[in-house]
């Protein structure tokens, strides 16, 4: 899915939670928080790596929220705040693999579907590459 980091949806986090935005130079972290004061109040988090000819493309990684924080628009909170800090850094179009339920929220989002890709994800004891 693609697109351009200009005009990206950036929502403030609701009531209860705060955003927090750390990493440096070209790789982001966006997390959010409970802002109870509870020790692991991880609510969402995700990660983002700019890249490309001069630092253009920023590459949307492992965008998660919770089960117990879900239907609070905390998916949204966390990809505004990495997107406008990589357009900040210069880059302009945003670029992520797209699980089916996190496509939705994309598309909501403005995102377009560039190609349909299959991912498997090794879930075993054993190496997958015995």
């Amino acid at each position: 899915m693609s697109r351009p980091l200009a005009g990206h949806p950036a929502p403030e986090p609701p009531a209860g939670y705060d955003v927090a935005l750390s990493g440096r130079d070209s790789v982001l972290v966006a997390e959010v928080v409970t802002d109870d004061g509870v020790a692991d109040g991880l609510a969402a988090k995700g990660h983002l790596a700019i890249s490309g000819d001069a630092g253009q493309d920023a590459v949307a990684d492992r965008i998660f929220t919770l089960p117990r924080h879900r239907r609070r628009g905390l998916g949204s909170v966390v990809m505004g705040a990495l997107t406008a800090a990589a357009a900040q850094r210069g880059a302009r179009t945003g670029l992520l693999v797209a699980s089916g339920e996190g496509r939705r929220l994309y598309e909501r989002l403005g995102w377009r579907v560039e190609t349909e890709m299959v991912v498997a994800h090794w879930t075993g004891d054993a190496d997958p590459l015995e």
